[in-house]
Parts: structure tokens; sequence; C-alpha cells
């Protein structure tokens, strides 16, 4: 807060025990959850919004998908909801905000930038990916992410069973290694489902032109079309 920071956004955890500090300082709070009874705690904590992340989404997941989570959240919750997880298209923007969210948050499309610091082999790795390219490993270790399916994950996945401190000494520095090196061999890549609908590697101002490029026209037809089906 002495660095001018105006918004804290909370990617991990319960952050509860520092809201109150926050709040004092008049700074703006935004938390990401996987559950509707966690988003319920921290609004009463007196978080100013929440960010809904579903299972589809790159890195440590929860167990519920977008689809359902953003519109539970919405209809339960009295602050702004944002939509993440597997988001990635406009269609999926303008689904989200059908959900009920007040905006969106997205990671694994702007990997694929020209001003992502990512390694080229990393943003390779998502365009060449399918919709079923990605892996869920550590759930035997309580703590599941999503990332590329690689021979690397393929190895944690098994090894988590039988061996998950070899499994926690292999983590160590892997994702640094994805980002950096583009290094396959050690190194895990994460990325949400949404790498399968990524075909190239765009400027940000690009990507956020397309994502929000809403053809207002085809709203109102598809308008129409529903009005007719309630008569």
């Amino acid at each position: 807060m002495r660095q001018g920071v105006e918004i804290f956004i909370f990617g991990a955890g319960n952050p509860a025990q520092y809201i109150e500090k926050i709040k004092l300082a008049k700074r703006t709070i935004m938390v990401v959850v996987a559950s509707e009874s966690l988003a319920q705690r921290l609004e009463r904590e007196g978080a100013d919004a929440i960010i809904g992340e579903g299972m589809e989404c790159g890195g440590h997941i929860g167990s519920v998908t977008t689809m359902t989570l953003i519109p539970k959240l919405a209809r339960t919750l009295h602050i702004p909801v944002i939509a993440a997880g597997g988001i990635a298209t406009p269609e999926q923007v303008k689904a989200s905000f059908a959900l009920g969210a007040k905006g969106v948050q997205i990671g694994t499309r702007f990997i694929a930038s020209e001003e992502c610091e990512a390694h080229d082999n990393y943003k390779a790795q998502i365009i060449k990916a399918k919709i079923r390219d990605t892996v869920i490993t550590g759930s035997r270790l309580g703590h599941p992410a999503r990332s590329i399916k690689t021979k690397f994950t393929r190895k944690l996945g098994k090894l988590e069973y039988d061996s998950p401190e070899e499994v926690e000494s292999l983590l160590i520095g892997s994702l640094r290694k994805a980002f950096q090196t583009g290094n396959e061999e050690d190194g895990v890549f994460m990325a949400g489902q949404s790498i399968g609908l990524i075909d190239d590697i765009k400027p940000v101002k690009d990507i956020i032109s397309e994502l929000f490029d809403f053809d207002l026209q085809q709203d109102e037809q598809q308008d129409k079309v529903i009005e007719s089906l309630k008569e």
C-alpha cells in the first residue's frame, strides 16, 4: 500500500486476515474463488468483487465448471462477479455476461500474445494444442493443477500415486523452466482448456479488440428470435 497500489487481487487461499487492514486503507479487493461458500464468506469479510474461476482454467483448479459457478455466484452475492476459467473467444465473453458476470479474467489467451514474456516454445505448445491436450496433476497431493499434456506431466501423474515425495521434488522450479526456457523435459506449462480455441499469436491490443468485438446486429436478431418463441 505504501507503493500506491489501489487494487489487491488474491489468487489463492483465504485472505480474510488481510482484508480488514487493506479496507482501512480504502483499497479495492478482489479474490479468486472456486466455490460459493468461500465467496460468501469473503463478501462478508469485505471483498469488493469476486473472481469466480471454473475448473477449465490453467494452474490450480477447483471442482466446479465456469458454466455452473458463475450463475450461482451472480445469484448469491451482492458484489460484482468476474468470470474466469476457459475463456478465450468473444462468444465466451458474451456468455460470461449472460451468466451474470460483470467482467472477465483471461489468462491462457494472453500467453499467446506478442507482449507476453513466455518462451516461444510455451506459446507454440498453446497454438498446436487441442481442447483435450491438458491434464490435471496433483490431485493425490491435495492441490490439483491443470497444465498442457507432455511426457513430463504424464510422468508426474504416475508418480504422485507411487512416490509423492519425488513429485514434490520434481515440481521445484518447473514453472520457471517452462516459462523462461521452454523446457519440455522438466517444465510444467500451465494452461486452461481454452488452448484448443487459440490459433494464433497476436498483439494484446488485437486480442482485446477481438474479444469484445460483438456483432450488435446479430444480437438484435437473436433477441427477435427469442421474442417470437415466447409468443
